[in-house]
């Protein structure tokens, strides 16, 4: 899985049953939602691209106080792209 092959220092969670995607009212796959330490919203996407992956990771960084990884983006759209409904 992506956690075990970056090895993330923050804590990453799955939604298998919804419940945290239906509290932040989240429609669609392929949003982002970053949430601070005291669990309170940083920024929310309604979609993606390289430019917003490029942002959160910098946001990652700085909110767990260490170096941005090297990451790259390619094959992520360069424009705003929303993914399918979480739930039909």
């Amino acid at each position: 899985s992506w956690s075990q092959t970056v090895k993330p220092t923050f804590p990453v969670i799955a939604d298998p049953d919804f419940s945290i995607s239906t509290a932040y009212k989240a429609e669609r796959s392929a949003g982002t939602v970053l949430v601070g330490n005291n669990n309170l919203i940083v920024k929310a996407n309604a979609g993606y691209s390289a430019g917003i992956l490029k942002d959160l990771s910098t946001s990652l960084a700085q909110l767990s106080r260490q170096p941005e990884k090297g990451l790259t983006f390619t094959g992520a759209p360069t424009e705003l792209t929303s993914g399918c409904p979480l739930k039909q």
